[in-house]
């Protein structure tokens, strides 16, 4: 797992790039959990991640949500879930 932290400013733009398992992915991360962001074991009424994309090694879009999902792929919600628990993990301070 790669997590481009370059682009995050807290407050300000929040969004991060990153790879892991053949995939690139973007997201705004926030420091707390909030209703529109992606639920997790841990925020079960949301996270602090409000957008997640990610696609594969072919530039397809595999998953997608904004303040809730659009869409995922049946394959892809392990490596979306790794994704989640990893920026979770490493920017959320609640």
């Amino acid at each position: 797992m790669k997590i481009n932290r370059a682009a995050f400013d807290s407050g300000s733009s929040n969004w991060v790039s990153g790879y892991h398992a053949g995939h690139t992915f973007e997201a705004k991360v926030f420091t707390e959990p909030s209703m529109f962001g992606i639920p997790t074991p841990k925020f079960p009424d949301g996270g602090n991640i409000s957008k997640l994309h990610i696609v594969d090694a072919n530039s397809r879009e595999v998953y997608a949500y904004d303040r809730g999902l659009d869409f995922e792929d049946d394959y892809i919600e392990d490596v979306a879930n790794e994704i989640i628990a990893a920026l979770e993990a490493e920017f959320c301070e609640v």
